[in-house]
């Protein structure tokens, strides 16, 4: 993803890597050192009918008006059904809680599926959630 601002609006073009130059690390797959993020970190969970997680947010407070999304990631079976929706609302119901004005996060640029569900669920949500409350996105 190539973000542009043309001194007025923000706009976006997407470039696709090669497939043999993309890799991919999925949730649960990933090694998350639980013990060491609690200290600064509190978690929101999916889970399956099974008791199985399926979605994970990992949300950290912040010094700035705006709480912080670390990471959101959603198991690849269940993605497109509205998980990764459910934990951002969940995150936006504590950001209202602890007074801030809304979320924000950092998006990688060579993630593309995530900076597209980050815009889309940016762009939903200003329009929805609880006024003055908004989702900054930023994308490096």
């Amino acid at each position: 993803m190539i973000p542009t601002y043309d001194g007025s609006k923000w706009a976006y073009t997407t470039l696709k890597f090669e497939k043999d130059k993309i890799s991919e690390m999925t949730f649960p797959n990933e090694n998350y050192d639980f013990d060491a993020l609690k200290k600064e970190c509190f978690f929101v969970g999916a889970y399956n009918e099974c008791g199985k997680c399926v979605g994970l947010a990992v949300y950290r407070h912040d010094l700035l008006q705006y709480l912080y999304l670390v990471d959101l990631k959603v198991c690849n079976e269940y993605r497109g059904h509205g998980i990764g929706n459910l934990l951002l609302v969940e995150g936006k119901k504590i950001a209202v809680e602890n007074g801030y004005r809304g979320i924000y996060t950092i998006g990688q640029d060579n993630n593309l599926s995530a900076c597209l569900f980050y815009i889309k669920e940016c762009l939903l949500n200003q329009l929805e959630f609880y006024s003055p409350v908004r989702c900054v996105f930023f994308c490096y």
